[in-house]
């Protein structure tokens, strides 16, 4: 398991975060689970639309990186929360 909590916009672009997932997805065996909370780009939360990212981008950067199971837990004070999985071998 690995989890990351408001880590992800350190990147300082969001262009980097489908390759910073497939990077994770290395780390993990075949049946690791990735909980991913990070600052969510949306009108009553962060506003800076290069550095912080919508539930779509977000869902769209962890299936770029080819997990085979993502989901949206929620959404709590502009924070997301996310689990992936991938259940095959790694690519």
């Amino acid at each position: 398991m690995i989890i990351i909590h408001q880590a992800l916009h350190e990147l300082r672009h969001k262009a980097y975060a489908a390759e910073f997932h497939r990077t994770v997805k290395t780390l993990l065996n075949t049946q690791g689970v990735y909980f991913l909370c990070d600052h969510l780009y949306a009108p009553n939360a962060q506003q800076n639309h290069e550095l912080y990212m919508s539930v779509k981008e977000h869902l769209d950067a962890l299936k770029a990186a080819n997990y085979g199971q993502v989901e949206c837990l929620g959404e709590v004070n502009g924070l997301v929360i996310f689990k992936s999985q991938h259940s095959y071998e790694r690519d």
